[in-house]
């Protein structure tokens, strides 16, 4: 293992020596080790003196490890500069601190120890130092002090090591120039033993504000440069881990570590989910639930409506003045009054509504805004037509569940009492909730009811079917493959929801009306 920035906790030599100080993220990378017992053999690369004296001592129990004092750099260098809080700082402030408050002081100070940095001040020195101003009234500042400098390849060769099965980095924004000058070494001819196994660093954005200002994704870019060199991004978040896939292919030991990544949402595990991301809202998201939580966008123009409904295709609503509504090539177009909700096939030959009354309407001609009563119809509460257009489904105000049959042009009582139905675009996925917001499924008018997971007042299935999205009574927003009916929640709060044709993309209206587009591609 080795390990390129100690500070003053979480490092390989408090894991093996110090019980109290184990950190639990080291010990988690260690398993992905050959051995992770104190017999391992270990680097650890520091700049900063005192981090490195504190550490010394506590080698003589780890027979296998070393530690050198130098900061990691491109290219080898007698001296450079680091910024640091020296012990001598710390202990003139410590000495003026009334004893309520030295030991918040000291929590502060630790953390802030730890943003020692190469070339410059830690970019987020500034923002945790006027936290401490505000908390125990002082001001600490970073030091320069010189260090030796060694480049990776000259690190390896002094230490005599050629290969590393674990890399960890933290170097306060210095993460990328570190890699460099890893890629460097391990792209010479004769070096492809020597790429790491695993590699973590830092991805908090430090790097990015680190140098000339570039505004450049450095972290990103150094992602996208290892996986050129052989390597897979398994999780990114504040800390991002890439493994190098002709070890993951040959070592059970890593395909064991990799087993241990799982998605809190959809419960997808090991090399299924990969990359995952991680959040401290929402823990681990694999690759297909870290699409669904992208940001909502507003749709253009918006008229405000009550509610939404999709051909697959295009939205279509009706606006809060009872108007139906579609958006087209970015225009929003106006046909009818008084009514509630509509309904579109996919080519759009046939449109159905209903009006205030629960009287089913139809309209031959969006163009012309002409809309007559469907004669015959149940007054409905709810309302969905096929893609094809030869099933509509309807509930009407008391839950009784109705089918049009449009080669017979009659309505047909179906089994089960709902509140709200929706279909594919073949009419063999039917999907419903029932007043007790229990979610139901049948398949086609001669399928059965068959009660589903979840509690919802509202659902919405793609036109292949394979997707279900629904609203709780919270107006929370969830999203389901149906295939294994696992819910995942989707950030947003709406009062009406609908799916696109392959489900990838929703729509959904807030409470004030407004119109968001939803794409997990």
């Amino acid at each position: 293992m080795l390990q390129i920035g100690l500070g003053t906790f979480s490092t390989f030599v408090q894991n093996f020596t110090c019980p109290e100080e184990v950190h639990p993220t080291v010990s988690w990378l260690l398993d992905a080790t050959s051995d992770k017992s104190n017999g391992l053999l270990a680097v650890g690369v520091e700049p900063v003196p005192e981090h490195v004296s504190r550490l010394v001592p506590k080698l003589k129990h780890l027979r296998n490890s070393a530690l050198v004092q130098a900061a990691v750099t491109r290219q080898d260098e007698e001296q450079i500069e680091v910024h640091v809080i020296t012990q001598d700082s710390y202990e003139k402030h410590a000495q003026a601190m009334r004893p309520a408050e030295l030991q918040v002081f000291d929590d502060m100070v630790m953390f802030l120890r730890n943003m020692s940095c190469v070339g410059q001040a830690h970019p987020e020195f500034s923002r945790f130092n006027a936290l401490l101003v505000a908390t125990c009234g002082v001001k600490v500042e970073m030091q320069p002090i010189r260090a030796r400098a060694i480049s990776y390849g000259a690190l390896v060769q002094k230490l005599g090591f050629s290969g590393v099965e674990v890399l960890l980095i933290d170097a306060e924004g210095y993460d990328c120039k570190i890699l460099q000058s890893m890629i460097d070494h391990c792209s010479l001819p004769g070096n492809q033993q020597a790429w790491p196994e695993l590699i973590q660093f830092e991805t908090m954005g430090h790097s990015n504000r680190m140098g000339n200002g570039s505004a450049k994704d450095l972290e990103n870019e150094m992602c996208s440069t290892l996986e050129h060199f052989g390597y897979v991004v398994v999780c990114g978040g504040k800390d991002t881990q890439l493994i190098r896939l002709s070890a993951l292919e040959a070592e059970p030991r890593l395909q064991r570590w990799v087993d241990t990544f799982w998605c809190h949402r959809c419960k997808e595990w090991s090399r299924a989910g990969i990359p995952y991301s991680n959040n401290k809202a929402e823990g681990n998201l694999c690759k297909h639930c870290t699409r669904l939580f992208q940001a909502w966008q507003v749709l253009p123009g918006n008229p405000r409506l009550s509610t939404l409904t999709t051909n697959g295709l295009l939205v279509w609503g009706v606006d809060f003045h009872g108007r139906a509504c579609c958006c087209r090539n970015g225009r929003w177009e106006y046909s009818g009054n008084n009514l509630l909700c509509i309904s579109v096939s996919r080519d759009e030959s046939l449109s159905l509504g209903l009006n205030t009354s629960g009287q089913v309407m139809q309209c031959s001609n969006w163009n012309s805004s002409r809309w007559h009563e469907l004669p015959g119809s149940p007054r409905l509460l709810s309302i969905s037509v096929a893609g094809d257009s030869w099933r509509v489904w309807g509930v009407d105000f008391n839950g009784q569940v109705w089918v049009y049959l449009r080669e017979s042009t009659s309505w047909e009582e179906m089994s089960g009492r709902l509140d709200q139905v929706s279909i594919s675009w073949n009419g063999r996925d039917v999907w419903g909730v029932n007043s007790y917001d229990e979610v139901y499924y049948r398949s086609g008018i001669y399928g059965l009811w068959n009660l589903a997971d979840g509690k919802l007042k509202k659902v919405s299935v793609s036109a292949d079917g394979r997707h279900l999205w629904g609203l709780d009574e919270w107006n929370q927003v969830f999203w389901t493959c149906t295939y294994n009916m696992s819910w995942i929640r989707v950030p947003g709060s709406l009062v009406d929801v609908c799916a696109s044709e392959y489900g990838m993309k929703v729509w959904g209206i807030d409470k004030a009306g407004y119109v968001w587009g939803f794409s997990c591609i």
